[in-house]
């Protein structure tokens, strides 16, 4: 894990994009050649300053959520649109707005709770997140996943993923937040012991008279 949040993941606070993290201390001559007698402070090193708190930032959010290195895939990976919070661009001082942050905090904390929730969660995220990132990626592939993971019946599946249901597509399996609906309405239909084509039935928006004669849950 530490290798490749080094190597591969943590940009560089300094150079181009391309830069990760470990050039902030490998490649600056002002701090490999300085005198170790020298104490270490921000006023000394700047740059290793600032790469050394962003780092015990992540550090301290990997600890919280006990992130796991395939988990940790996920948001740098498999987050091009940058829905979970960018650990990345943590702020290292005050900023005047905290909104957007916040959001992207809310994301890692319903995505670890629907990991602890779902059977073998990190393996079932992991293949779902990954099938919905192919570009070619089909819907009944992604409901057989969910049915053999997360034991979702695959009829109810259908049904809530279809156009009277929450009408996802494929893509919306990218992250955590259809899953998310989807879990809600399954621990609703335990709740009310009823099927998704008995709770959709009702839950259109304008009733009529015959809906009445529905037989109750």
């Amino acid at each position: 894990m530490i290798d490749a949040l080094l190597k591969k993941w943590v940009k560089s606070q300094i150079e181009p994009a391309d830069k990760k993290i470990i050039a902030d201390f490998i490649d600056d001559p002002v701090f490999t050649e300085s005198n170790p007698n020298i104490k270490p402070s921000q006023n000394a090193f700047p740059r290793q300053f600032k790469a050394f708190c962003l780092l015990h930032k992540i550090a301290l959010l990997i600890a919280k959520f006990k992130f796991t290195p395939q988990q940790l895939q996920w948001l740098f990976e498999l987050d091009p649109k940058k829905h979970w919070l960018d650990l990345n661009t943590l702020p290292l001082q005050s900023t005047a707005t905290a909104q957007t942050l916040f959001q992207g905090w809310e994301h890692l904390v319903d995505l670890s709770r629907l990991r602890e929730a779902l059977p073998l969660g990190e393996a079932l995220l992991t293949d779902v997140f990954k099938t919905a990132h192919i570009d070619d990626s089909q819907m009944d592939a992604l409901l057989e996943k969910l049915n053999k993971g997360a034991q979702w019946e695959i009829g109810s599946l259908k049904r809530l993923n279809g156009n009277s249901g929450f009408n996802f597509s494929a893509k919306d399996y990218q992250n955590e937040t259809a899953l998310l609906r989807l879990s809600a309405a399954y621990t609703l239909l335990q709740k009310l012991g009823a099927s998704a084509e008995q709770c959709l039935a009702i839950a259109k928006p304008a009733l009529i008279l015959d809906d009445a004669s529905t037989p109750r849950i």
